[in-house]
Formats: structure tokens, C-alpha cells, sequence
């Protein structure tokens, strides 16, 4: 079962960053080997029984998003080479906390006391008795004459010797060139291998250039999918050339860096020690196969080129449900970020070109090159949504306003690489949002001043007079204009039907807007007696230059209609961001807005 979004596993606390027991027949430690010691601090401690004795124990209450490895490693223990014993006696400490993969803020840990000035050189019950009963067998080994007399005790045993080359970890060297059981692997192999590079004082710990002697033993091969599993890995080995090298050594910095901006941790530093379930470890190389520590609580073995066996592979997925493997090599930087996302866990993954929307009032969606969904309280930053845009010459950096929005929204934009430039601001445009009440006269004298007609307000009509000037009939009329060649009338105030007739008899036109309650019922009235052609469905409008592969599109209910130069113009209710307009005014398109009545 996969650890719970956000925390770290017990397991794969004590998996990926815990030196743990040799691969050696000798067995573990004891549960009493703690090698500290008690010192007095200046926070709350409490004095536990333990199965090792009484521990001083200091209380820590734990605060949002954090996470055990989090914590253990603040407090030093993971930097201790007694931290396996440290970590199971964190363990047997906090038995009230019914699990310790999923820490809520408020729990109080209790975490053993240690002096960090102290390390290996502690006395840890039971280890100075072990070394006690090795003392002469240690001591002769020293020798190089008794070196020797150890490494041929068998004579008829036929030695392998090898060269250790960056990123060998000692099990991928057998397994590239022979299949066992791991009871004889662990029980008479390995112990053989230590007997036999007494010059290696840790075997587990292999250093470039050093000559590892290994025995060809006979009748190892035991079934033949094993034998070509081994030779897949061995062919898999001879990509391991400098070229693919040098290839994957480039797009490492930057694997590092983007998954660093996801919030992700990336320790491509050090050695990784990852236990497996039935007995032994493997050991990675930090700068070969970086380990990605995921918020979603998967922990993912980066194989930058493409070199560990995937027989080790699937022990460490088979050993631990949280832990993955991704097999990197001569491919592009991509195709590498596509493989590790797949593994690392998340809620929901979008692919280029499929559009995520948007949390909010307005209805927007956003499509780039990956967007990664997180389930509610996993993240630090509070982001649910990780929005990844890889810059090329047909990408660039998104308008810092509208990166500004869509984070007050829960959605985080990362545009890659970064560098050292700004994202554009978003310049003022002139007319970008022009924002009017819903009155009649308000909504008519904007669409006159948009489609370019000139008229007046409030306009008096001389209808008809007496020949010598004796009467005359005036009429005040809410808007004169001219359409198609004519004179026209648009009445707001309620003109009575005989007067109406009236004016239409003297071959005024005339438009009733009387008595019409909604604003996009008088806008649409309104253009049709004007003449002006437009769209009432949604507009769906792209704010970003490009196709809708990696843009943000945003859905407005509206009309829409052309002005006077030809420029498409949209009236909305829809409550648009300034910053919005301005991106939409760039696109060629002018907003007016029909606010709400308050």
C-alpha cells in the first residue's frame, strides 16, 4: 500500500538514507546496539524504559507538513552511523502514536537524546564483544602474508578479478554475471567475496579503482530466464559509455533543479542505502542515481544512465510499496521528466495539450507541458496543481499577472528553465476593460461610442411647424442617430403609440428600448436595428500567443460583435481580472463589462 500523500514512510525512512546492517551471513545488530550518549539539553525531556534500558527522550510536537525523516534528520540522527538502532528505538518510543507514517500537527514525538560530538567510537553493548571474538582473525588479516594464505585456501577455486568503475554497487556486479538463491547468496557467497578482499574494509562500500576478487563458482546458472535476465543486464552495462555519459550528465543539473521547483526533494549527494526485505542492501551512488523524495510519500531511485540491473530494480520495488526505479539513458531531458513524473505518485498527471480547469469564478483552463495534481493538505505551499511549461522557441515565460492569478487560485507555474529573466509584465492597455452599469442609457451611448456612430442625447426634434410660424411641435428625443442613410429615434423614456406613428409617418426611424428590463436584451435589440452583425454563444479565447497545445483559455458568456476599425468587441457579465483584459486586449479583443446591480 502506498505511504499516505505527504508523509514519508517508516519504511522508507529507514530504506533510503539508514546504513544498515553488512551483506554478510554474520546477521544484524542487537536491539540494545545504541552507541550515544545522554546529554543535557534546553527543551522539555523525559526520562523511558526501554528494551535497551532507560533513554533520555526529547518531545517534539509536530507541525504542519512535516514528516519523521524530516524531523530525525534535524535532530542529527540520521548523520549518526548508529541511526538503524537510533531510528527502530524512535520506534519502540512512540508506541502511542498508532502510525508513525502519518504524523498530524499536534503529535507529540519523542526522539532519543544523543551527544552528536560522538559517533562509532562509543561503546555499543554487544559490539565490543564481537570485536573482542574477531580480535586475532582481524589481526592476521592485517598481515599481507596471511592475506594471501586466506585467499588461497582454496586452490582449486577460480578467482574473478575486477576493476570497480563509478556507480558498481557489489550485488549489481553479481548479478550481471551469475544467478543464485539468496539464502546461498547471502549464506555462502557474500561471506566468501569479504573473505576474500580483506584489503576492502567495507564491502558494501565500493570505491572506483579498487580490485575486487570474486569466485567463479560452478553450477550457479539455475534456470535459463535467469541466464537471460543476466544477459539483458549485462548488454544493458555496455550502454554505460562515456558518450551516454556525458549525455545524461547534462540534463542531470536540470532534473535537479525542476523537481527542486515542483517542491520535490532531489539528494543526488552521498551514498543511499536501501535495504532489501529478505536480507541485504543495495548501494547507490547520489550522483549516479539521485533519489527523488516526493510529497506524494513515493520515493524514486533515478537511474540516470541507465545502469542498474533490473533484477535490483525489482528487488527494491518488491521490498518496499513506496519505492520506484526509472531507467534513464540516451534519451532526451523530456522523456526523462515524463518517465519520473509517471513514478512519482501524483493524484493525476495531464499530458501536453490537455487542459486542466481552473478553481475559480472565472471559467478558465490551462494546458502545458505536464500538470500534476496533489490531494488537499500534501503541500507546504497549499498548490494542489503544478503546472510545468518547458521554454523553447515557441514557449515564452508566462505575464507575471497572470502567474499571480493562477497561484491565488492553487495552481503553481513553472516555466523551465528560469533563469535569470523576469516574466514579462503586463503593460496597461488603453480601453482594455471599459466597465458600465447595466442602465439603459449607459449600455446605449457605449455600443453608439464603440460601432462609431454619431449622435446626440436628449436631441429636440422640430416635427412640424406653422407656414408663418404661428405653432410649432417638438419632440425630445433620448437618441438621434443615423441609420442607413436616415434619421433615427432610440426611445428610451416610453414614447406614447400615437406619437410614435406620428414620427414614423415623417420618416424618422424608430427603436422602442421602453420597458426592456434585461441589459443583453437591449444590447441585442439594439444591434439589430443598427445593423451590426454578432454571436451570442460562448467564446472560448486563448490569452497566450500559440495554438491551444500549451496555453490558458478562458470561457466567457457574452456578445460579441465588431467595432467600428473591425476589432472584435465582447460584452459580458462575467466579473473579468484586469490583468486578464489587458492579455485579451493583446489578443486583438475588447472587453466591456456590464456589472451586476449592486
Amino acid at each position: 500500500m502506498m505511504a499516505a500523500p505527504g508523509l514519508i514512510s517508516v519504511k522508507a525512512l529507514l530504506v533510503s538514507l539508514v546504513l544498515l546492517w553488512p551483506l554478510t551471513s554474520s546477521g544484524g545488530q542487537g536491539e540494545g546496539n545504541v552507541s550515544m550518549s545522554l546529554i543535557k539539553i534546553a527543551e522539555m525531556q523525559v526520562e523511558k524504559t526501554t528494551r535497551s534500558g532507560k533513554i533520555k527522550a526529547q518531545a517534539h510536537v509536530v507541525k504542519k507538513g512535516e514528516h519523521l525523516w524530516q524531523i530525525l534528520r534535524k535532530k542529527g540522527i540520521l548523520d549518526r552511523p548508529d541511526r538503524v538502532a537510533l531510528c527502530e528505538l524512535t520506534k519502540e518510543l512512540n508506541k502511542g502514536i498508532p502510525n508513525l507514517d502519518m504524523l498530524r500537527p499536534g503529535d507529540r514525538l519523542l526522539i532519543p537524546v544523543v551527544d552528536a560530538s560522538e559517533s562509532y567510537g562509543g561503546k555499543t553493548p554487544g559490539v565490543e564483544k564481537q570485536k573482542a571474538e574477531k580480535g586475532a582473525g582481524d589481526a592476521g588479516n592485517n598481515d599481507p602474508d596471511n592475506r594471501e594464505q586466506s585467499i588461497r585456501k582454496n586452490p582449486q577455486e577460480k578467482i574473478e578479478v575486477l576493476k570497480v568503475k563509478k556507480g558498481d554497487s557489489l550485488l549489481g556486479l553479481i548479478a550481471a554475471r551469475m544467478s543464485m538463491k539468496q539464502s546461498r547468496l547471502y549464506n555462502e557467497y557474500l561471506p566468501r567475496i569479504k573473505a576474500l578482499n580483506p584489503h576492502i574494509k567495507d564491502i558494501n562500500r565500493l570505491t572506483p579503482g579498487q580490485l575486487l576478487r570474486i569466485p567463479v563458482l560452478g553450477g550457479l546458472k539455475e534456470d535459463a530466464a535467469g541466464e537471460a535476465a543476466q544477459a539483458s543486464v549485462r548488454d544493458q552495462d555496455q550502454t554505460g559509455s562515456p558518450s551516454a555519459g556525458e549525455l545524461n550528465d547534462k540534463i542531470a543539473d536540470s532534473l535537479g533543479r525542476l523537481f527542486s521547483a515542483l517542491g520535490e526533494e532531489w539528494i543526488n549527494k552521498g551514498k543511499h542505502f536501501i535495504p532489501l526485505k529478505s536480507a541485504g542492501q543495495v548501494d547507490l551512488d547520489g550522483e549516479l542515481f539521485p533519489l527523488l523524495a516526493c510529497s506524494t510519500g513515493m520515493m524514486v531511485v533515478v537511474d540516470l544512465h541507465n545502469r542498474l540491473p533490473p533484477r535490483i530494480a525489482g528487488l527494491i520495488e518488491a521490498s518496499w510499496g513506496n519505492y520506484r526505479v526509472v531507467h534513464l539513458g540516451r534519451i532526451d531531458f523530456a522523456t526523462s521528466v515524463a518517465r519520473i513524473i509517471k513514478a512519482c505518485g501524483y493524484e493525476k498527471v495531464y499530458g501536453k495539450g490537455e487542459h486542466f480547469k481552473v478553481p475559480g469564478d472565472l471559467e478558465m483552463s490551462i494546458a502545458a507541458d505536464w500538470i500534476v495534481t496533489c490531494p488537499d493538505d500534501t503541500r507546504q505551499d497549499g498548490m494542489h496543481a503544478i503546472v510545468i511549461r518547458l521554454l523553447d522557441g515557441a514557449l515564452s515565460r508566462m505575464p507575471a499577472g497572470l502567474v499571480e492569478y493562477l497561484r491565488a487560485a492553487g495552481v503553481k507555474v513553472i516555466d523551465f528553465p528560469g533563469g535569470g529573466e523576469k516574466a514579462p509584465e503586463q503593460a496597461q492597455a488603453e480601453g482594455s476593460l471599459k466597465v458600465i452599469t447595466g442602465e439603459p442609457e449607459v449600455i446605449v451611448g457605449e455600443v453608439l461610442s464603440v460601432v462609431g456612430k454619431r449622435f446626440r442625447e436628449r436631441a429636440a426634434i422640430p416635427v412640424s411647424r406653422g407656414k408663418k410660424g404661428e405653432f410649432s411641435f417638438t419632440v425630445t428625443a433620448d437618441y438621434l442617430v443615423n441609420v442607413r442613410s436616415r434619421e433615427a429615434i432610440i426611445d428610451i423614456s416610453g414614447l406614447g403609440p400615437d406619437l410614435i406613428a406620428f414620427l414614423k409617418e415623417k420618416g424618422y426611424g424608430f427603436l422602442s428600448l421602453s420597458g426592456e428590463t434585461s441589459g443583453f436584451g437591449l444590447l441585442k435589440k439594439l444591434l439589430e436595428f443598427l445593423g451590426i452583425s454578432f454571436r451570442e454563444a460562448p467564446q472560448n479565447l486563448f490569452l497566450l500567443p500559440g495554438d491551444g497545445v500549451r496555453n490558458v483559455r478562458v470561457t466567457l458568456n457574452g456578445v460579441a460583435f465588431s467595432d467600428y476599425r473591425g476589432r472584435s468587441v465582447l460584452v459580458t457579465s462575467t466579473d473579468v481580472p484586469y490583468g486578464i483584459a489587458v492579455l485579451l486586449e493583446k489578443k486583438g479583443l475588447r472587453m466591456v463589462q456590464i456589472s451586476s446591480p449592486q
